[in-house]
């Protein structure tokens, strides 16, 4: 009988092709259908491959648009690879059919700071504050876009609702 560390490192390895192997697949045979992508999406996910992930994910898109799960996983997949353009415009899809999508609404109101729209981005900001997380974020958020403005009064004031959640 082979020792032990032998038998474990044989495993993993086993274990980590069958993981890999239907990205491989679908990276091999150029498949586009929407069950490819989306099986490859979640491979790669699993291997915590965000940016691989989102990739498959956005082919199944194509076959799919319209479908609010895949729209909404895009997004996120997005936003944690760091893709600011794309996750904005994720961002947007998503508020279609989930207004309340904090994460969706923060984008947004990031987007409109940079551009210096503050009436925006604490439009954003405000609803995406319907939890405890949610509104210590939008007085923050709030507060900079005040001070944007040069309202440093009112900045004040919006990082005083901080106290209130306490």
């Amino acid at each position: 009988m082979p020792p032990l560390f032998l038998r474990i490192f044989t495993a993993a390895a086993l274990g980590g092709t069958l993981l890999c192997s239907p990205v491989l697949a679908y990276e091999r045979s150029g498949d586009q259908s929407f069950s490819g992508g989306y099986l490859a999406g979640r491979s790669a996910t699993k291997l915590r491959d965000n940016e691989l992930a989102s990739g498959y994910f956005s082919e199944a898109l194509k076959a799919d648009a319209d479908n609010p799960q895949l729209v909404e996983k895009v997004f996120l997949l997005e936003l944690s690879a760091g893709s600011m353009a794309s996750a904005e415009e994720y961002a947007t899809r998503v508020l279609g059919f989930n207004s309340q999508q904090r994460m969706a609404r923060i984008v947004l109101g990031l987007r409109d700071f940079r551009s210096r729209h503050y009436e925006d981005a604490r439009r954003n900001f405000q609803a995406a504050a319907y939890t405890p997380v949610g509104e210590l974020t939008s007085a923050l958020l709030s507060a900079w876009a005040h001070a944007g403005e040069g309202e440093l009064n009112l900045a004040l004031k919006a990082l005083d609702r901080l106290y209130l959640l306490q």
